[in-house]
């Protein structure tokens, strides 16, 4: 899986991991290259035991939002990155920085068996975004996330609206 960022729910029932699949030097016995996950994978705490994982969510959401770097397809793709765990309303969501995609994909935790990419939100600008860090804060009931962003060294700010279906 090969993450590249960890986090935990605020009820530590489950760790939760952000698969960037940097495998660029591993091989396997045959001498071909391996690519990691590029995903976000959900485990039950007490035990390590892998619960669920978004599978190709979060580039199929990239590709529909028409941010996915179509020249890194054999490169990580969207590339998740680092990643950020609150409740909203009562259900845990996960957010997590999408680097080459220049996005935040919010994740649904409802059903921590299968994680569900709920929403998705573009980083101003056209090029050079590279979310690499995120953090969440209330304000007067709100939820925010802010983004540091590696390539241009910017920070967005995004406020996460309660219109989510799971």
């Amino acid at each position: 899986r090969e993450p590249d960022g960890i986090t935990t729910t605020a009820d530590g029932r489950y760790f939760i991991t952000a698969d960037e699949g940097d495998t660029d030097s591993a091989s396997n016995s045959k001498n071909q290259w391996v690519s990691g996950g590029r995903s976000v994978s959900v485990f039950d705490a007490e035990t390590g035991e892998l619960l669920g994982d978004t599978g190709n969510q979060l580039d199929e959401t990239a590709f529909a939002n028409h941010v996915y770097p179509d020249k890194r397809s054999n490169k990580k793709g969207s590339e998740p990155e680092m990643l950020v765990s609150f409740d909203l309303d009562s259900i845990p969501f996960v957010a997590v920085g999408m680097e080459r995609a220049g996005a935040v994909e919010l994740i649904s935790l409802k059903d921590p068996s299968h994680p569900k990419v709920v929403a998705l939100g573009k980083i101003a600008g056209d090029e050079d975004k590279s979310p690499e860090g995120i953090a969440h804060f209330i304000v007067a009931d709100e939820h925010y996330l802010l983004t540091a962003n590696e390539m241009n060294g910017t920070v967005e700010c995004f406020k996460i609206g309660r219109n989510h279906t799971d």
